[in-house]
């Protein structure tokens, strides 16, 4: 009975150990699997940052061009805005007449703009 007892524990650990064998196997390539991608990814976003910095510096040349461009207009007055309305003047608001003031209302300050006081005299 004991010695049974005895083949019995020692082909539970020989059962065992091989299925901890297998187990840190199949650990071990699941970690390197994973490290393996990790790699890979970390390869392919420095690919498209290099991809993105050569585009960006393709790109430089026109984007200083349009820049030159911009500062040299606005150096010599040359938008397209200019030539439609005056500044200070909104697209809606550029028909619109406003009113004037007279030499005479330019005297007396106090008085706001677009009253009138003609009524005042010739009322009698």
């Amino acid at each position: 009975d004991f010695e049974q007892e005895v083949i019995r524990q020692c082909e539970y650990f020989l059962n065992h150990k091989d299925e901890r064998n297998e187990y840190a196997e199949a650990t071990k390539k699941a970690n390197e699997d994973r490290l393996r991608k990790a790699s890979q990814e970390v390869w392919a976003t420095k690919k498209q940052n290099e991809t993105l910095k050569r585009k960006f510096e393709a790109g430089r040349d026109a984007r200083v061009e349009s820049w030159q461009k911009f500062r040299k207009k606005l150096e010599t007055n040359e938008f397209k805005a200019k030539q439609w309305t005056k500044i200070g003047v909104s697209s809606s608001d550029q028909h619109h007449r406003r009113e004037q003031r007279s030499w005479r209302d330019k005297e007396d300050k106090a008085k706001p703009a677009g009253t009138q006081d003609e009524y005042k005299k010739s009322w009698r």
